[in-house]
């Protein structure tokens, strides 16, 4: 490691890695995708909207999602997004894990009742409440995304409508994750100094200057400490075989347009 360390510096060959953003990753899996043109380009369509979304969620410029670099080997994209995209996405997949560990433990449940001989009306009954508690956390997550993360400025006609844009973006995130598509972020590198603190000597215009910097700073670091522990939760989940996707019902009325589409 040494060795290549150093032929790394001789050369002045550096990793890729932006410092203002953060990188999201999209891994298709080829059982999934088929390695077709059409699904991969459908998958990344829909990642688009997804972005979009939360780009106008939070108040950021809409524009066309561009694929930073591509990993060799499978068909892994990397897409270069702010901290606050990152965290929306981290924080959702983690919500999503939550929903399938409940759904998991409910189906050992119903296995174990199902050996103790419980009838198959009494197996419809609980199936029917895995799918209410299905439904009702996903709808928990995308009002909490909405109470979180939605930016002020945005008018109450078009919130409403992102309201139901935000859930059906909630609603194919849990599908790919339900699917085995692997969802990774890599936050930026956070090597800032930490401000410093105001002295009595300070005026106060500039300690207003300096209490500024560091709640900007400490903003920025729960952020990244955010997404760290989000996808520490997620990133090894892979194809979990759950197959709640039948339970996902998207709104007939996709309010995935932006303005900017529109």
């Amino acid at each position: 490691m040494n060795s290549l360390k150093e032929l790394f510096e001789f050369f002045k060959i550096e990793a890729y890695y932006p410092y203002e953003n953060a990188h999201l990753g999209i891994l298709i899996p080829e059982e999934y995708s088929k390695n077709t043109i059409p699904n991969v380009t459908k998958e990344l369509n829909r990642w688009d909207k997804v972005i979009k979304t939360f780009k106008e969620l939070i108040g950021e410029e809409i524009e066309d999602t561009k694929i930073d670099y591509v990993s060799n080997g499978s068909l892994d994209f990397f897409i270069e997004n702010s901290i606050e995209i990152a965290q929306i996405i981290s924080t959702t997949l983690l919500s999503i894990v939550s929903i399938y560990k409940k759904v998991s433990q409910i189906r050992i449940k119903r296995e174990e009742l199902k050996e103790l001989g419980i009838s198959s009306a009494e197996q419809k009954v609980i199936e029917k409440q895995e799918k209410e508690i299905i439904t009702k956390e996903i709808d928990k997550i995308s009002a909490d995304i909405i109470r979180e993360f939605a930016s002020k400025k945005i008018q109450t006609e078009r919130l409403n409508e992102l309201k139901i844009s935000v859930k059906n973006q909630v609603l194919y995130m849990a599908k790919c994750v339900d699917n085995g598509i692997t969802i990774e972020i890599n936050p930026p590198d956070f090597n800032e100094k930490e401000p410093d603190a105001p002295t009595e000597t300070d005026t106060n215009d500039v300690k207003k200057e300096k209490n500024q910097k560091i709640k900007d700073y400490s903003e920025k670091l729960k952020k990244i400490e955010i997404i760290e522990s989000s996808m520490d939760a997620v990133k090894n989940i892979g194809k979990l075989g759950l197959n709640i996707s039948k339970y996902l019902t998207f709104d007939n009325d996709d309010a995935t347009e932006t303005n900017n589409e529109k």
